[in-house]
């Protein structure tokens, strides 16, 4: 894998093995060029800086790469801020609709997974409302001078048939107001039961109702499953997998392997966790899923190469498109049908191309 060594330098930082990685800081057995860029290209440079500071290990790193994880900290920081205004902003612009918001990926997960709110990079805003309070939530938003990324010539029902979500910019950031995890075809995910799961945060500000941890999982497997197949996939989003794993350990596989049966994304959802521990080398530190996926080993068409291959990959190559096209539920021929005819109008949406 292109990041190997530095995905094992962050898994033994988790562990809490201060002494090896130290020997090997002091033995210079460190790219820290390659480390650097890893940090950066991935944008996991903030975490790396906490894990750092926790194990007191900080100055072992040269001065100027201190200074630029600091100051990344700081400008994650300010951001965060700005987020958490703006989601209680919206959550209060919303509420006077009585509209329920759920606050998907973002601060919550970064205070859940991770560690604290500054240590994961977010970016924007990712929002979900029920599907019969779409139009009132985009109406409010719109009325509120929030700025749609609409074309003009779109009808809303368009949107809605194509897309899971519209980007807003709000107080000049960006936010995407979802209605369901994503639009493919062949999914038939229970939105009031996502719902019905929902759980309340009081530990990030502001406190915010978030899915549950199994639609949390669920979000993040399809994220990378978009990234892969775009040619895009972020190991800080793989990382988002790990922790979460690392987090959840007593989670039952069997159940969560029917409820995907039941909506359309078992063959999804196993190849994406595949995805995930082949390319994170992880599998023997949860048993558990290494189990639940060997069992599975004949639905799995996801290998080291294949992982390799796409992660090696430049945006938007046609191969990562047909390698998606068989990791999922539905005929090949139907996603690829479905891709072709949508492309042209999901391309003036920015969506999902």
């Amino acid at each position: 894998m292109k990041y190997a060594a530095e995905v094992q330098l962050l898994k033994t930082l988790v562990a809490g093995d201060s002494q090896r990685i130290g020997r090997q800081f002091l033995a210079r057995q460190i790219d820290l060029s390659r480390l650097t860029e890893f940090l950066y290209d991935e944008q996991m440079g903030v975490y790396f800086l906490a894990l750092m500071e926790q194990r007191q290990l900080l100055n072992l790193l040269p001065r100027n790469i201190r200074e630029q994880l600091l100051w990344l900290r700081e400008d994650q920081h300010l951001r965060n801020e700005r987020l958490a205004r703006a989601t209680e902003q919206l959550q209060s612009l919303l509420g006077e609709s009585s509209i329920d918001i759920l606050q998907l990926k973002g601060l919550p997960l970064a205070q859940r997974y991770w560690g604290g709110t500054d240590c994961r990079f977010c970016w924007d805003l990712d929002l979900m409302v029920r599907v019969i309070d779409r139009n009132r939530a985009i109406d409010a938003l719109e009325a509120a001078g929030c700025d749609s990324h609409l074309p003009a010539l779109l009808p809303r029902s368009l949107v809605y048939w194509l897309s899971h979500a519209m980007e807003f910019t709000f107080a000049d950031l960006s936010v995407d107001l979802h209605w369901v995890f994503r639009r493919r075809p062949g999914f038939a995910i229970d939105y009031e039961a996502v719902w019905s799961r929902r759980e309340y945060r009081r530990d990030v500000e502001p406190p915010c109702w978030v899915p549950s941890a199994q639609d949390t999982l669920v979000i993040m497997l399809l994220g990378i499953a978009q990234d892969a197949e775009r040619g895009h996939c972020r190991y800080r989003k793989l990382w988002d997998i790990y922790l979460w794993l690392r987090l959840e350990q007593n989670f039952d596989w069997e159940a969560f392997h029917l409820r995907c049966g039941n909506e359309g994304l078992a063959a999804l959802c196993i190849n994406m966790l595949a995805f995930t521990v082949t390319a994170l080398d992880c599998g023997a530190d949860f048993p558990a899923l290494h189990a639940f996926l060997a069992a599975r080993d004949d639905a799995i068409s996801c290998n080291a190469v294949d992982v390799c291959r796409v992660l090696g990959r430049s945006r938007q190559h046609l191969a990562n498109r047909l390698w998606f096209a068989r990791l999922q539920d539905i005929p090949a021929w139907r996603y690829l049908g479905w891709w072709t005819v949508t492309a042209p109008l999901r391309y003036f949406l920015g969506r999902n191309i």
